[in-house]
């Protein structure tokens, strides 16, 4: 399946002409470069997701000047700098993605006060209940394609290629050497490994409150597992 990916960088003045903008949504491309600062000029910007990127340098301060910010994903791009402080100061924000990245620094005093109003939250040394199903997604992926993320070139991740093999092409992404049988018990296998890359690819949603929680994924998989037994 071809696909239409953004690439270069990230313009200035983006937000021109779109004071009214409340979501930005450009993860899954080829963008490369530093994060605009005139970002900051999307007053009214609620949602910005820039994951899977290739984004450098540093987190500009001044999207902490977006007060009505909720949502920040800058999930898996190669920023590698002191993650500024200020963004912890808007006090909209409940949902920051930064994991798979190589930030630095040191996390504001009051950490504590801030977390239970944030959804989840990812970086060295800081887990989460989202990160850890978003990890837990990508090792599903990884044991049932026997594909490793790194695998791939250009900005294709190991989650973008399951995804546009399902559920139609299974096959083109499903392990065949876990496929042991032939006639109505190959199908049945071929059923319960497209079922569980189907749950890895949910864990691994670009919004971490999109994600499925580990309860209902034990559940998934617990009928996905009864679903083989009888044969």
């Amino acid at each position: 399946m071809s696909t239409l990916d953004f690439t270069g960088y990230l313009p200035n003045g983006l937000c021109n002409g779109l004071p009214i903008l409340k979501g930005l949504y450009l993860s899954r491309n080829k963008l490369h470069g530093h994060i605009s600062t005139s970002l900051s000029d999307c007053s009214q910007l609620q949602e910005l997701f820039l994951s899977e990127n290739d984004f450098i340098g540093e987190i500009p301060k001044e999207i902490s000047n977006l007060i009505e910010l909720e949502v920040l994903n800058i999930e898996i791009n190669r920023f590698s700098v002191p993650l500024p402080m200020e963004i912890f100061n808007i006090s909209g924000l409940r949902i920051i993605g930064i994991s798979f990245n190589n930030l630095s620094g040191i996390l504001p005093p009051n950490m504590g006060s801030i977390l239970p109003n944030i959804e989840k939250f990812g970086l060295d040394g800081l887990v989460s209940t989202k990160c850890d199903v978003y990890s837990y997604g990508i090792m599903l992926l990884e044991t049932f394609t026997r594909r490793k993320p790194n695998e791939f070139e250009g900005n294709l991740s190991l989650k973008q290629w399951v995804s546009y093999s399902l559920p139609d092409a299974v096959m083109d992404v499903a392990d065949a050497n876990l496929l042991t049988s032939t006639g109505n018990r190959f199908k049945k296998e071929l059923d319960v490994e497209a079922s569980i890359i189907k749950v890895g690819s949910d864990c691994c949603n670009e919004s971490p409150a999109r994600r499925t929680n580990m309860k209902d994924v034990v559940g998934m998989l617990q009928k996905i597992k009864n679903l083989l037994l009888p044969c």
